[in-house]
């Protein structure tokens, strides 16, 4: 999907004034969210990218735009685990696919995000279901029960060990439900979706007791 047409869904999906909020854009490329952003009244927005020429390119046409964002060139883990500020908005658009170890990011995102997480991914459907699921899940089950693991509405992640569409950073493609699951276990409600695009907001609590820190300094050993 181009940027403008995602644009297109997430905006309606958006306040139409976000002055004074804070928003980050992980894996921004050159900046076309950053800036809607900014459009939209916010007041700081950072954008990260790991490609050198990627961000030269953001900060060329921040500049050219008279708009104030900082972009940053930075490797996604090694920005999220050494950063401590919170941001009221956080775009995960287009990423979550190219990284490696997904789960890792979404909970460390969920520490991160003050208000609203939009997160955007491709999926391996090509029609997006009007509602959620409708298998249900039983909170525990065992091996005796694991058709249900083959049943089309239960959540799927495909590893891709090669390429996929030409691209060798696809790592990952979800099914409907299983994007939904990777949210709900990192912490986050869904509130509005649209397509393959989600709006989601931090909950109070998680489950999840694992320092992330220690573990981050773990990945970076190996």
């Amino acid at each position: 999907m181009h940027p403008e047409q995602k644009w297109k869904v997430i905006e309606s999906l958006l306040p139409q004034d976000i002055s004074g909020k804070s928003v980050l854009d992980l894996g921004c490329n050159a900046g076309y969210f950053s800036i809607k952003m900014k459009e939209l009244g916010a007041s700081t927005v950072v954008g990260i990218d790991s490609n050198p020429r990627i961000i030269t390119q953001a900060k060329f046409v921040a500049d050219v735009l008279k708009k104030d964002i900082k972009y940053e060139i930075n490797n996604i883990y090694d920005f999220l685990f050494s950063n401590q500020k919170k941001y009221d908005y956080v775009l995960f658009v287009g990423l979550m696919y190219h990284l490696r170890y997904p789960l890792l990011v979404l909970d460390r995102l969920f520490e991160l995000t003050r208000e609203k997480l939009i997160f955007q991914t491709a999926l391996s459907i090509t029609s997006f279901p009007a509602e959620s699921s409708n298998l249900e899940i039983p909170d525990n089950f065992g091996i005796e029960e694991k058709n249900l693991f083959q049943h089309p509405e239960f959540p799927k992640m495909h590893f891709i060990e090669k390429n996929f569409n030409d691209d060798f950073s696809n790592w990952w493609i979800c099914n409907f439900e299983g994007a939904q699951s990777l949210i709900r276990s990192a912490g986050f409600r869904i509130l509005k979706r649209s397509e393959n695009i989600f709006i989601c907001e931090p909950k109070a609590t998680r489950t999840s007791t694992l320092d992330y820190s220690q573990l981050m300094e773990k990945i970076k050993k190996t």
